[in-house]
């Protein structure tokens, strides 16, 4: 499939072409992300002497560069079935273990303007198994992994419990340094109740953070500890996740979060800082609540919230809370239109919701909807919150624009 049309991207008029072929055989699927986007505007033409608006996503001109090149040409490589899990490129919602140290990462929040293709790769040999993950293969710098066992396999009702041990470490937290960031846990799955229409499984963690600061070259191992516990499942097409959350010191829980690679430094500086402070006056209790619906090729929706609260100090006066909502609707919901819509929030005050500022500062928002106008030929808008890194700032930009699409 491919799409046409047009796209403003700041007060940039661009006429974009994306072909999106994909292969599925079995567990195997591929699919191609190959985009043309030509410009309107004679100044930037004058400016840089083309109109190929992305030519720099088309310059073989070295052989790192036509690495970089071909390896953002994917929009993901996948096989997946019961023993093993290959994943390359974008990750929409990736959490490791019970979610503790990262709970939901996404790497594409700079795309289109920057394309991250992420590796999560894992093996399941039943008694025992691992995953691993990163978020770049092009610079290696998140990385993280885990490794469980199933200690009781075979046994009826316990034998799908398993105990992990999970880490990650973030080699560049901040610009122009060799800092690094770091965590590690143990966790449970406590598979319950396993019916098809319903389930029930307990999940629980415990883990902490430390890092390594390159301009005073101290490290520390030991900063604040987190716990997690909840249960998750379904009830037939109702999908839930209740949990609990504590944590004391300088531990964030869910350190890698969505909004991550645009909060890297801001994290690192909060984990720095309250690292200083006295453990024992940092302390913070709180709930997660999610659920959803799951029709099977119908309509998919959830929505989440989060919420921590600090006992005794709270020094950066910060409202640690998130909100997620999304809904996906297939072309058998009303047949000739299909979308999906989803919108991420985090550290607000409800009393500052601004409907006429929407969507807010810091928060990530796209939709995207087709309608069919003949068998196979759809027209479509598209609007998405991105963000840019423009010398070492993060900038928050817009993408939004007309599509065409035809689906053979």
């Amino acid at each position: 499939n491919f799409s046409l049309g047009t796209q403003n991207i700041d007060r940039d008029t661009l006429y974009r072409f994306v072909l999106t072929p994909e292969l599925v055989i079995g567990d195997f699927s591929f699919g191609l992300y190959l985009p043309f986007l030509v410009t309107a505007s004679d100044n930037f033409v004058e400016t840089n002497s083309q109109r190929l608006y992305n030519k720099k996503d088309w310059d073989f001109s070295s052989p790192q560069d036509s690495w970089n090149d071909l390896i953002t040409k994917i929009a993901y490589l996948q096989f997946k079935n019961s023993f093993l899990l290959l994943r390359v490129g974008s990750f929409f919602n990736y959490t490791l273990g019970s979610g503790l140290l990262v709970d939901g990462y996404a790497n594409d929040l700079f795309f289109p303007s920057e394309r991250n293709i992420g590796l999560v790769f894992g093996i399941d040999g039943g008694m025992a198994g691992f995953e691993t993950f990163t978020g770049d293969v092009g610079n290696f710098e998140l990385i993280g992994g885990r490794l469980y066992t199933r200690p009781l396999k075979g046994v009826p009702v316990v034998g799908e419990w398993s105990v992990g041990i999970a880490g990650f470490v973030d080699l560049k937290p901040i610009t122009n340094t060799n800092s690094k960031v770091f965590g590690y846990s143990a966790d449970l799955d406590l598979p319950i109740v396993k019916a098809g229409l319903f389930n029930i499984i307990g999940y629980s963690g415990v883990g902490t953070l430390g890092y390594y600061d390159a301009i005073s070259n101290t490290t520390k191992f030991y900063n604040g500890w987190g716990m997690n516990a909840g249960l998750k499942g379904n009830i037939m097409i109702i999908n839930y996740r209740a949990g609990y959350k504590n944590q004391f010191g300088a531990f964030s829980s869910g350190y890698v979060d969505k909004t991550y690679d645009i909060k890297r430094e801001e994290k690192w500086n909060e984990l720095y800082y309250l690292s200083s402070l006295p453990m024992e006056d940092l302390f913070y209790n709180g709930f997660l609540a999610e659920v959803g619906v799951d029709i099977s090729n119908v309509v998919k929706a959830s929505i989440s919230y989060e919420h921590l609260f600090p006992f005794g100090t709270n020094p950066l006066n910060n409202v640690d809370n998130s909100l997620h909502a999304e809904i996906n609707l297939s072309k058998n919901f009303l047949k000739k239109f299909f979308g999906t819509i989803s919108f991420d929030w985090r550290d607000f005050r409800f009393e500052d919701f601004d409907i006429a500022k929407f969507p807010p500062s810091g928060s990530i928002l796209s939709l995207e909807g087709f309608y069919e106008i003949i068998y196979g030929v759809y027209v479509g808008f598209e609007w998405k919150k991105f963000f840019e890194n423009v010398d070492g700032k993060i900038e928050e930009k817009v993408i939004y624009g007309l599509k065409s699409q035809v689906i053979f």
